[in-house]
């Protein structure tokens, strides 16, 4: 398919570049161009056209999903991309390196394929809570506490019988004077009769149209409106105050629809409308959806084009998630059966009250309270060509005389079009930054940090140090207490007696008691240092992602220690940001001593009875005794609540059931619960309770304690609360399927064919979109001479030669026995990184891209040595690379509690076929150990290849091979001994899931991607970990960061990854000589201990190594303001943070120990020989 040229394809109200090239050619930037970096909702003007402006919809460095595929479908190149990139950008939803697609603010223009050169910034969008930086290349970033947005507007609609002048641009107002014009949007936050929360997904309206002759319609179906593309005379004729009532064209009409005469229109070109439709815009449908629609002014009249302008929009009815039920109510809980997703009819909608966000932030842009709620509206929510209204209108025509319009309702048959469109945005904000300081910046001289570093807090944040793991989990340890016991013992139950035998067994949470809490001061993010005050005797247990109840911080100490940030972690349960929106539970005085609870704020929780539960609470009363001694001071609604938000509907159920627990034990002093009259419906019973359950944080305190607003009041208010007390329902990271995916039957497009007839000449038939071939990218590994391994069964095939007669595959494939060796030569063994142009493949529908996993590592700069597999010197003693153990299935195996595989004669066959290829063609520095009594188990040691921030650590991997196999791919596990700090690597996770297509653990939509039966073995995948997850920076591993390869943007994410790698990975040597690896112990003593016969005594390289690194991290800097990259070692680190430098001269002092007890065992043997 060829495109047409990108003067054919843009519309006459937008010339062509004026530029003379091939089409088919990208024109080069000229030398020295420098440009911006930019940004999703920056609002960019083009450099050889400042009237056209527009909002970046899509970024060559933007990883997310996407969901303006429609957008991509109709973009035209510009100055600089070329056809075939427009094409490859259809195929992927992937722009270029340096490129984006701009949706300009006039409907009649088409989204366009721009480099960042073509582009001037206008103004960022940030948002209260954003976290963001000076540039891209700073370590420092700071949190946006206060956004005011001022807007330029022009009229929707204007009288040509005034001055020109009179409907100019509106500058400077302030967004607090403004709502949108529309009542509702999608992200607005309802409470249903003060009983269930939820956030509004889509938006249904009811659009009344205006046609050419006078007549006014409400037409069947909104979504079937387009934007017409029409001349600046044709537009402002429908914008014509005088249109509104007489026909364009034609005469007084005194209020009635007029005909219109002579030839008939010709047919406009139209262009998809935009989400949200408002008064003033110009539509054009098809003469179905006019015949059919309700009209309110005339009659369909089959000679009248079927264009016009908007004139009303009322909402017709709402899709909304529902994510959680009030439960903080006097008494007990009373379950209320969730509302309807989908809320119609005006009587309905009413019943909905909407949350007031914080868009202004906590203070004004000077850092003080803002004086009343009202004025927290002041920016962060409008961008180019919304269309808006004032707040008041009497006060705009007073403050802005001359420039301010108004159309009476008589002008304009009844309808209020008083509505303004807005043309140029300026937005201010204030950001406190990780060291405390705060200033004053505009939007677009700063920008968002997106990729925030995992290890990355800032000041007024919840941290911990977690308690030390417990290696065997067989021996009950001190932290091993009531709590856990009983957590554990009441989720056993949830899974054995609630959620059915159908259903699959939810594995426990992991369960951690801080060794340390605290309240982040302030951040030094160069050296990765955080000062830290902590509490003083915290008494804080977590499950999972939530804060057991009854746990409670305590009194904050008064001292500032300095933290590594490798050390402390913003654990998830405690982790509230600006902007998140929580459930708010009673607040509580509880006596230890009296064993009595003491309720200090409203909507508390009443003691109740258990003997009054009902006859099937004998569940009940049984999983309550299992977590009683969990509970203090009724905070148990915090575990039901968490429960409560998941989709899964025995969760959901469970969460319920919770909420009916005795909260406290029943004291004689205490009154009689409030419950629902039995003839007062449920959600009734809330609607007299008050509206202080659910609650927005605006602020965090240094002296750890956080406000909250209560924006669904009336008249909203700020509270402070414990993080005890707040349980996360909602952030702005939270996604939701598609409102659609739950029910087709109530999908709004399912609507009946709107039919045709021999009137309808402007209706459309849909033509099929194209968006070019999926792109493949496959992982490779090549035998040594560049001969590959395929993925797919192919041609060439991995048996051998000898095994091939009596063990054949079902394709019977035969592949040479040659022996793998790992060939590092950049663009040989996985080929060009930007051959792929930075793009995944999409799926078969060609709408979603796809979040595959391509590991491609980024090319070896010159004069470094390139990562290379460890081999043990050929005159040395050889490990036994491939061997079948005679001993028990080591305890810690990962899949050793499984059942044992049966073993019929296809499945043995192709177990030893794996067995034979391992034996014979292992490359260095992998070894793989199975069991003569579970050969459905293994588990294999790789050495971490030299020259990368892994080299001469151990990694152990576990794998299962089930039934299945090879029909599947082998479960695999990774042992990961990080202590809670985090990933060794994107694609090797702390609970041990891998990221490999090859396993399918990542998405694979290609044959040649994921396993194949025939095709596929298990070397491939050990070569596949060696080669393709543990390279050299493993920064870009991490899913679509490969498209910063190259960018100086990721250079300095890249080194602190490394970093932690590097750090990491000296703690997995200390964990195996600490802790023998059952199944490798004489191997890796061998390996890395002293005095071993023909030993390599890596610990003593482990320990060499290590120290120059610390000493090149302690040195003084040869010359300030240094490229990080220039210091770089071998393996790929560079100079380490002083945060990072405190944990790795914790591990070097732990592995000099062993090197000292080591050789000094080594000393004793040999003396006694």
């Amino acid at each position: 398919m060829s495109l047409p040229t990108a003067s054919e394809q843009i519309p006459p109200t937008r010339p062509p570049p004026n530029v003379s090239r091939d089409p088919g050619s990208r024109l080069k930037i000229p030398k020295g161009e420098v440009w911006d970096t930019f940004f999703v909702e920056d609002t960019c003007a083009l450099k050889d056209s400042p009237d056209t402006i527009g909002v970046v919809a899509k970024t060559w460095h933007d990883i997310d999903d996407l969901d303006n595929w429609e957008e991509i479908d109709e973009c035209v190149p510009g100055k600089y991309a070329s056809d075939e990139d427009v094409i490859e950008f259809r195929s992927t939803g992937q722009p270029p390196r340096n490129y984006l697609l701009l949706t300009p603010s006039s409907p009649a223009m088409p989204s366009m394929l721009l480099h960042e050169s073509e582009l001037v910034l206008l103004d960022r969008a940030l948002a209260f809570g954003d976290v963001v930086k000076k540039n891209l290349t700073s370590p420092l970033s700071g949190t946006v506490v206060s956004v005011s947005t001022s807007v330029g507007l022009r009229h929707s609609f204007v009288d040509p019988h005034e001055p020109t002048e009179n409907y100019g641009l509106i500058p400077d107002v302030g967004e607090q004077e403004l709502v949108l014009s529309r009542q509702w949007t999608n992200g607005d936050f309802v409470i249903y009769k003060n009983c269930w929360m939820g956030v509004v997904e889509e938006v249904f309206d009811e659009v009344a149209v205006r046609l050419q002759n006078g007549s006014v319609v409400v037409v069947e179906n909104a979504w079937q409106l387009e934007i017409p593309v029409l001349s600046a005379e044709e537009e402002a004729q429908h914008q014509n105050i005088n249109s509104l009532i007489n026909g364009i064209g034609e005469g007084k009409a005194e209020g009635k629809p007029t005909g219109t005469s002579g030839r008939r229109p010709s047919r406009p070109k139209t262009i998809p409308s935009p989400y949200h439709l408002s008064a003033g815009q110009t539509v054009s449908t098809n003469k179905a959806n006019l015949r059919r629609g309700r009209w309110l002014y005339g009659a369909y009249n089959a000679s009248i084009p079927p264009i016009g302008v908007v004139v009303d929009v009322t909402t017709s009815k709402l899709h909304v998630t529902w994510l959680c039920q009030n439960i903080i109510v006097p008494g007990r809980f009373v379950p209320v059966q969730r509302p309807d997703m989908v809320i119609e009819t005006e009587a309905e909608i009413s019943k909905l009250k909407k949350f007031t966000k914080s868009v202004g932030g906590y203070v004004d842009l000077e850092g003080k309270l803002f004086a009343s709620m009202d004025a927290t509206q002041t920016g962060g929510s409008l961008e180019v060509g919304d269309r808006v209204r004032f707040r008041d209108l009497e006060a705009a025509l007073k403050k802005y005389q001359g420039r301010v319009r108004k159309i009476s309702r008589s002008e304009s048959l009844g309808f209020e079009i008083n509505t303004f469109v807005v043309v140029e945005t300026k937005t201010r904000v204030r950001v406190m930054w990780q060291d405390l300081t705060e200033t004053l910046e505009e939007a677009r001289g700063i920008v968002p940090y997106l990729n925030v570093d995992e290890h990355d807090v800032w000041p007024g944040e919840m941290v911990v140090i977690k308690e030390e793991p417990v290696e065997d989990k067989a021996k009950p340890s001190e932290i091993d207490h009531d709590g856990r016991q009983q957590f554990q013992g009441a989720w056993q139950y949830f899974n054995e007696n609630l959620l059915g035998p159908s259903s699959e067994a939810v594995p426990v949470p992991d369960f951690i008691k801080p060794e340390k809490v605290g309240v982040v001061q302030t951040v030094n993010p160069a050296e990765r240092v955080a000062k830290v005050i902590w509490f003083a005797d915290p008494k804080v247990e977590i499950a999972g992602n939530i804060m057991i109840p009854g746990s409670k911080t305590g009194t904050l100490g008064n001292k500032v220690e300095d933290a590594s940030l490798y050390e402390v972690n913003a654990h998830q349960a405690m982790g509230v940001r600006r902007g998140d929106f929580v459930l708010i539970a009673p607040e509580k005085d509880v006596s230890e001593e009296q064993g009595e609870s003491t309720t200090t704020s409203a909507g508390d929780t009443t003691p109740v009875d258990p003997t009054n539960q009902q006859s099937s609470g004998g569940q009940l009363q049984q999983m309550a005794d299992g977590l009683r001694g969990m509970i203090d001071g009724g905070l148990l609604a915090n575990l039901s609540a968490a429960l409560g938000t998941s989709n899964h509907p025995q969760f959901q159920a469970v969460s319920r059931m919770l909420s009916q627990f005795p909260l406290i034990n029943h004291s004689e002093n205490t009154n009689p619960p409030v419950v629902a009259p039995r003839n007062m419906n449920n959600e009734d019973f809330y609607l007299n309770q008050p509206l202080e359950w659910i609650g927005e944080v605006v602020d965090l305190g240094l002296d750890g304690l956080i406000t909250v607003r209560l924006g669904a009041l009336d008249e909203p208010k700020d509270i402070k609360a414990s993080i005890e007390r707040l349980h996360i329902i909602f952030t702005g990271e939270m996604d939701f399927d598609s409102p659609g995916d739950e029910d087709d039957e109530d999908d709004e497009y399912d609507s009946e064919e709107s039919g045709s007839d021999e009137d309808d000449e402007f209706d459309d038939d849909d033509d099929e979109i194209w968006r070019g071939d999926d792109i493949v990218i496959d992982e490779q590994v090549y035998y040594q001479g560049g001969e590959r391994i395929e993925n797919d069964g192919g041609e060439e095939a991995w048996s051998t030669d000898d095994e091939a007669d009596d063990m054949d595959f079902e394709d019977d494939s035969v592949v040479s026995k040659q022996p793998i060796s790992l060939d590092y030569d950049g663009d040989t063994m996985m080929g060009n990184p930007s051959a792929g142009k930075d793009a995944g493949p999409v799926n078969e529908d060609k709408k979603e891209p796809t979040d595959d996993k391509i590991l491609v590592p980024p090319p070896i700069p010159e004069g470094i040595p390139a990562p290379q597999a460890f081999s043990v010197p050929t005159s040395s003693k050889q490990l036994e690379r491939f061997a079948i153990l005679e001993s028990a299935v080591p305890a810690d195996h990962a899949f050793g509690g499984q059942p044992e595989t049966p073993v019929d004669p296809k499945f043995l066959r192709r177990i030893n076929k794996e067995h034979a290829i391992l034996s014979s063609s292992l490359p260095d520095g992998i070894l793989v150990r199975t069991w003569d009594r579970r050969i459905d188990l293994m588990r294999v040691l790789i050495i971490g290849p030299l020259n990368t921030p892994y080299e001469l650590a151990p990694f152990v991997f576990d794998f299962h091979f089930s039934a299945n196999f090879p029909h599947s791919p082998p479960l695999a596990h990774f042992h990961s001994w990080t202590g809670g700090i985090g990933r060794v690597n994107p694609n090797l996770y702390e609970d041990g899931k891998i990221c490999l297509s090859l396993l399918g653990t990542w998405h694979a939509e290609k044959r040649n991607e994921g396993w194949s039966p025939n095709g596929s073995s298990v070397l491939q995948v050990l070569v596949s970990l060696m080669g393709l997850v543990l390279v050299r920076e493993p920064y870009y591993n991490e899913a679509g960061f490969n498209v910063y390869v190259g960018s100086k943007d990721a250079t300095l994410n890249s080194a602190l990854y490394s970093e932690k790698a590097f750090i990491l990975a000296r703690g997995f040597v200390k964990h195996v000589l600490q802790r023998p690896v059952l199944g490798f112990e004489d191997e890796i003593k061998w390996l890395y201990m002293p005095g071993q016969s023909e030993g390599p005594e890596l610990l003593k390289e482990v320990i060499k190594r290590a120290k120059e690194v610390v000493a090149r991290s302690s040195a003084p800097r040869k010359t300030e303001g240094v490229e990080v990259s220039a210091e770089v070692g071998s393996e790929g680190v560079g100079r380490v943070s002083a945060g990072a430098l405190v944990l790795l001269e914790k591990h070097l002092e732990a592995l000099e120990g062993i090197l000292e007890e080591g050789a000094g065992k080594t000393e004793v043997v040999s003396e006694s020989a």
